[in-house]
């Protein structure tokens, strides 16, 4: 699904019902005792609820994947750098782009599996812990 079909498909279902009508309905047959009945957007009724607004795209991962192709030179990550001068963080951030966090992040799995070979640990015994603080490089790292 190209970007404009999933802005056009973002559109249509966030397109109000018709004046009058509710926007979430209660699906027949759902009601129990004590309960209220399960409720659906006006649109999904009769059909499996949305799952993904990219049919190609189920995972985090998947979006990542795909906004990398989407958006190669956009900004991605961005980093406030601490100034031990003045200690006290810079007032701009320094931004990676989706292409270079992508770059970055297969460089460092890279790198975590080179290490693992190397000491003689079996493909798919990998064991990773990652600690840091909230920051880009986690991110990278964490991908």
């Amino acid at each position: 699904m190209t970007h404009a079909q999933v802005v056009a498909y973002i559109k249509e279902i966030s397109t109000p019902p018709p004046p009058g009508s509710p926007y979430a309905v209660p699906i027949p047959g759902t009601e129990r005792e004590g309960r209220s009945p399960i409720y659906r957007h006006w649109r999904f009724t009769d059909k499996p609820l949305l799952a993904t607004l990219n049919p190609n795209a189920h995972t985090f991962f998947d979006l990542f994947e795909a906004s990398v192709k989407e958006y190669p030179n956009s900004r991605c990550l961005g980093t406030r750098h601490w100034n031990a001068a003045k200690k006290a963080w810079d007032n701009k951030y320094t931004w990676k782009t989706y292409a270079e966090v992508n770059a970055r992040s297969k460089n460092f799995g890279s790198g975590i599996l080179e290490l693992h070979r190397q000491i003689g640990i079996p493909p798919g015994n990998y064991g990773v812990g990652l600690w840091s603080p909230n920051r880009a490089d986690w991110q990278i790292a964490g991908r």
